[in-house]
């Protein structure tokens, strides 16, 4: 009776340390899930906002890629508060950083979740256009987006 006892004592040790090791490797492995829908999020709101022709440089109807108009830009904060954008880019951050020749950063784009409880930042390189002296800079979108 005494050695069935220590076999089922045994036992349940190896099935609650079993338990414990698998809720560990699920909970790694949601919490990967988690990062990663967070990176695409960023990448989704990235795509979004600079394939807005809201934003994009153009020269005879002809759309550049990875571009940014100047002008455009610095009229994108009023007409990207309208709610309807809100649904395109929900609660995000996006800021475009002019890094060469001169440094500043334009807010395009606020939407912040009160009592957020993660903040993912993601950078993209992007070509910023001015069409006045028809130059272009180098720019950095800077996305953040809050969960």
């Amino acid at each position: 009776m005494m050695e069935t006892i220590a076999i089922l004592f045994i036992f349940f040790i190896l099935i609650s340390l079993g338990f414990i090791f698998y809720t560990k490797v699920a909970k790694q492995s949601l919490e990967s899930k988690v990062e990663e829908n967070q990176d695409l999020s960023a990448i989704q709101v990235q795509q979004i906002a600079s394939s807005l022709p809201e934003l994009q440089c153009s020269e005879q109807n002809i759309v550049k890629e990875n571009c940014i108009d100047l002008l455009k830009a610095f009229a994108a904060p009023d007409v990207l508060s309208e709610p309807e954008y809100f649904n395109l880019l929900g609660y995000a951050r996006v800021t475009l950083e002019e890094v060469y020749p001169e440094t500043f950063p334009i807010v395009l784009y606020s939407h912040q979740l009160p009592n957020a409880k993660d903040k993912r930042d993601s950078f993209f390189p992007i070509a910023i256009f001015e069409p006045a002296s028809a130059t272009t800079a180098f720019g950095v979108l800077h996305i953040e987006v809050y969960s």
